[in-house]
């Protein structure tokens, strides 16, 4: 178990007993921390995630009360699944490197496994869109990466003539929007996919594109 948090807890604290007993994350309304004495108590918030048979617990000790509700807890544990899928990526990166070849840099495969983790488990919606080209203009790479939010992750495979681009928390009508204006700003790509990000396999959404190409 690993515990996140500004703040070191006492071993009997109580909303970390919770977060653990119930398998979930747990919190104190205002309320209840006006009718609570109990000195060894000392977080608002505790944020559980469980990735890879591992435990991982953000304990938030200091908090506006205004910002004490379902919604703002919500968005920080979003936030704080995509940090933990970094400390676990590792591991999964070698499975994945040693079953096929990977031709997209390690930033965008680890991106993709990320954004494939929240979907599954918060249904958080990302694409992937795919462009072919006859021949690729000399300035595009540097223009293409211009072109995007720092977000945004591209990859250009030159043998399969594919420029890739992966959209994290893009929905599939943000996608069409995307494709459209880059395919007015770069005439020279021809969309062949776009499609919402399932699953973490780089090398299965490369041959549907390239299937779709032909």
């Amino acid at each position: 178990m690993a515990l996140l948090g500004n703040g070191k807890p006492e071993r009997d604290d109580l909303l970390l007993k919770r977060a653990i007993e119930e398998e979930s994350s747990v919190y104190l309304t205002p309320k209840a921390l006006k009718e609570i004495q109990n000195n060894t108590i000392h977080y608002f918030a505790v944020i559980r995630e469980d990735i890879e048979g591992e435990t991982y617990l953000l304990a938030i000790k200091d908090i506006l009360f205004v910002n004490l509700n379902e919604e703002v807890l919500n968005y920080i544990y979003i936030i704080f699944s995509y940090v933990v899928e970094d400390l676990v990526f590792s591991r999964k990166l070698k499975e994945i490197y040693g079953k096929s070849e990977v031709p997209c840099s390690f930033s965008f495969v680890k991106e993709l496994y990320k954004m494939s983790e929240l979907h599954k488990k918060q249904g958080i919606e990302s694409s992937i869109v795919f462009f072919t080209f006859e021949e690729l203009p000399e300035t595009y790479p540097y223009d293409l990466e211009k072109s995007i939010r720092k977000l945004d992750m591209l990859c250009i495979l030159e043998e399969r003539k594919l420029v890739v681009f992966l959209l994290p928390f893009t929905s599939i009508l943000g996608a069409e929007s995307f494709a459209q204006r880059i395919q007015k700003q770069f005439p020279a790509l021809k969309l062949v996919r776009i499609t919402k990000v399932k699953e973490s396999n780089l090398n299965d959404y490369i041959k549907k594109a390239a299937y779709n190409a032909e």
